[in-house]
């Protein structure tokens, strides 16, 4: 399984930097999600990065409900890929 988050934040960056300055969304950081998540920054990084064999339901859940409540369109799939 290889983590895909700073993938779809770089993808959401760039959604948002077409739209008019005044329709536009700040997306989030890692640092940001991590606090959210009620976990430490560097955990979120080495999650992020795939540093680390566990992905938590705790983690990806409250990445996509912060993302989706900022009204960003976000799924499991946009934060994992399973390499077959």
């Amino acid at each position: 399984m290889h983590v895909t988050l700073k993938e779809h934040l770089a993808k959401l960056e760039v959604e948002e930097s077409t739209k008019p300055t005044e329709e536009r969304r700040p997306v989030p950081s890692m640092a940001f999600l991590a606090r959210r998540a009620g976990i430490a920054p560097n955990t979120m990084s080495r999650w992020a990065t795939n540093k680390t064999e566990a992905t938590t339901h705790k983690i990806v859940d409250a990445v996509i409900r912060e993302l989706r409540g900022r009204g960003f369109n976000t799924d499991l799939c946009d934060l994992l890929r399973v390499d077959l």
